[in-house]
């Protein structure tokens, strides 16, 4: 294993949930707000789970008796309670009450808690996966996606027949059942259409936007608000369509400022389909076109207009939308090259690294070339960082490399194992975890062909399939590769043999999963033994213990109770900064640090957590550059502090260069972090 700080050879799990690029290591669940444990009652239903965190709350997997059924159950969390919030919440709980419909999700009860206060309701519980995500997993045909987009087309049909604009229609609103049913999700800020309703819907002020970015209306994006109608939903499924048959974006917006961004989508013209995919050439170009268009009067005008046309599409029928004129088609961006050679590769790794010797290792034979490729793809998820590569630039290497990966190794199984594994680790790093367990996993079958079970390599190569398992919430699946891998390592490694280190390390990753599973006496067992592990191999203050330290400090936050995971996170901190100077010893106390400052949050000491959170930012923005999601979370926290400490200017002043990074990164986060800036400037104008 590597040991340089950014791939993590131990646990800090939950030291830093955004700290996300320490691939390879911990599975850290979010932690900018600590959530109701396993078991807690909420009215008439017991939490089973955590489903999701926003800014304003969570979704919780809960179990009503009776009736008997599992079910979604939305609440605030009482730090986040504001009269513009409630007004929000109590909204989309009437708002899912007038909509039946079986392509959205159906809402049961709305109340008050009796015993915290805080508001919730309880909707539908639909166990599936997000749209785009549903149909890669299946490996659904084009013709297949089109028929599943008919039916998310009928929801919003629907809702927009009883008055409703949904405002931000999305992949990650909209989840496909077992049973291959979409179902529309969160309508927090639709808004109604007809005039009566105008006084229950929550006002938007000019020029504020309110969605996601990426699936904007330029009118949406440009903030007129006063003019949105039925036509802006058109435009956001005409961006969910083009994704979910490309997997792609109509625009780049990564690595584009906010204001930059919102002229490209207000601006700029779309990339066709078939410049991405040259299959979908033809009608779906112009109907994705129609639907993209600036000028509303262009677009569809309604979802049923685009709905009508994409079932033309499927049954080989003459659509009725018109191909762009010649003026629109000698306005279009000039398509991009859709690939470089390898010699152009070559040229971008030695400009990128300066240094002729790794072209020289790439000519010096197999062995040789693996050793620059594996040097290269492991520093390339910092590159943008450490050399000043934008990081577009550095992820459009890693897709260069992936495409060329059997070229380039040709007859060498084990340098193109090694690889897709480095290649894996280095999507982890950017936080595409699909990506990622996809090399993973091509890494591992090259293994298990040649190797023979138990063995190092396809220990390692299921733990790098579990990790990456867990982040994209897979956690059966997380959990299933962990245990093969911790019996794996049990039969390779004696209690007193170094590798047992990897034993520890599966162990507390184990607990991670078991922790989001619901099982906590299981999680706790695997910390323990973890812990103890590390105690016989390093001591008592060694890094690795305060790992552990910290991955049991999170399971007690995750409980609901701060106040015993404080002074274990104060064990692990003092235990970090008395190690030996080395390079990861700053980085691991800025997470240390940030884990407490959260802590102390809950606790209500925000003197202390604002110090610890401040220094913790001014590491981090030293060692990561200042642009990677671990430092948009301690800007998180300290917007949150500040707001809380009634020091409303900084909270608004870190709450902005939260949402400026996200949107820089594409982080799908973005939506929450504009509600909070949101709420915090509320409650500054109150």
């Amino acid at each position: 294993e590597d040991d340089r700080p950014t791939i993590d050879t131990g646990s800090i799990a939950g030291s830093d949930p955004d700290d996300q690029e320490t691939i390879a290591g911990t599975p850290a669940p979010s932690f900018d707000a600590p959530t109701l444990p396993a078991g807690s009652r909420i009215g008439k239903y017991a939490i089973e789970g955590v489903l999701g965190v926003g800014g304003m709350g969570a979704v919780y997997r809960a179990k009503q008796r009776k009736p008997n059924r599992r079910v979604a159950l939305k609440l605030i969390r009482p730090g986040a309670l504001s009269a513009r919030i409630l007004q929000r919440f109590d909204l989309e709980a009437e708002i899912l009450g007038r909509l039946q419909h079986p392509n959205i999700a159906q809402i049961y009860e709305a109340g008050i808690d009796a015993e915290s206060g805080s508001p919730y309701f309880a909707m539908e519980y639909i166990a599936g996966h997000e749209l785009v995500q549903y149909a890669d997993k299946h490996g659904l045909s084009a013709a297949k996606r089109l028929e599943l987009f008919v039916k998310l087309c009928d929801a919003i049909i629907h809702a927009h027949a009883k008055g409703i604009i949904h405002r931000d229609i999305k992949p990650g609103n909209v989840i496909v059942s077992g049973e291959g049913e979409p179902k529309v999700l969160d309508f927090g800020i639709a808004r109604a259409t007809d005039a009566s309703d105008q006084h229950h819907t929550m006002q938007t002020h000019v020029g504020q936007l309110v969605g996601t970015l990426y699936y904007m209306s330029p009118e949406q994006a440009a903030g007129d608000s006063a003019s949105l109608d039925t036509r802006s939903d058109v435009y956001a499924l005409g961006v969910v369509l083009f994704e979910l048959l490309t997997g792609e974006m109509p625009y780049n917006l990564r690595d584009k400022a906010l204001h930059e961004a919102v002229r490209t989508i207000v601006e700029t013209r779309p990339r066709r389909l078939s410049e991405i995919d040259p299959s979908l050439k033809g009608d779906l170009d112009i109907i994705m076109l129609k639907a993209l268009e600036k000028d509303r009067e262009r677009r569809y005008q309604s979802v049923g207009e685009l709905r009508a046309d994409i079932l033309r599409t499927l049954e080989n029928k003459p659509i009725q939308a018109r191909p762009p004129s010649t003026l629109y088609l000698a306005t279009k961006f000039v398509r991009r090259n859709t690939r470089m050679t390898l010699a152009a590769v070559i040229v971008l790794l030695v400009f990128a690294f300066g240094s002729i010797f790794a072209l020289n290792q790439w000519y010096g034979g197999i062995r040789a070339r693996q050793v620059a490729l594996d040097n290269m793809l492991l520093s390339l998820s910092e590159m943008d960082v450490q050399k000043g590569l934008r990081p577009d630039l550095s992820k459009r290497l890693l897709d260069l490399y992936a495409d060329n990966g059997e070229l380039l190794f040709s007859g060498d199984p084990e340098s193109l194992a090694l690889f897709y594994t480095n290649l894996g680790e280095a999507y982890f790093g950017y936080e595409d975890y699909r990506r990622a367990l996809t090399q993973f996993e091509k890494a591992y079958k090259i293994r298990s062909k040649g190797l023979r079970a138990p063995h190092e390599l396809l220990a390692q190569g299921l733990h790098h399939i579990a990790n990456a398992e867990f982040y994209l919430n897979e956690y059966e699946l997380a959990r299933d590769h962990y245990l093969d891998t911790l019996k794996m390592y049990e039969a390779l490694y004696t209690s007193s043999d170094p590798g047992t280190a990897e034993t520890a390390r599966t162990l507390d990753h184990l607990g991670s999963t078991y922790v989001k599973l619901g099982e906590n006496e299981l999680a706790v067992e695997m910390y323990t033994k973890a812990r103890q592990l590390r105690v016989d191999l390093f001591g008592h203050g060694s890094l690795e213990v305060a790992m552990s330290d910290n991955s049991i400090a999170w399971f007690h936050v995750q409980q609901g109770k701060p106040e015993i995971a404080e002074p274990i996170y104060r064990r692990a901190l003092e235990i970090l900064q008395g190690l030996d100077e080395d390079d990861s010893k700053p980085l691991w106390v800025a997470r240390a640090k940030h884990s407490l400052g959260n802590t102390l949050i809950a606790l209500g000491q925000y003197e202390e957590a604002r110090e610890l959170l401040t220094s913790s930012l001014a590491l981090k923005t030293e060692l990561l550059s200042g642009n990677k999601p671990s430092v948009a979370s301690t800007l998180q926290s300290l917007a949150e502090v500040c707001r809380l400490s009634d020091d409303y200017e900084k909270a608004e002043r870190y709450a902005l260069q939260v949402v400026q990074i996200r949107q820089e990164i594409g982080d799908p986060r973005l939506s929450a972090s504009q509600e909070v800036l949101e709420q915090i400037r509320f409650e500054m104008s109150n």
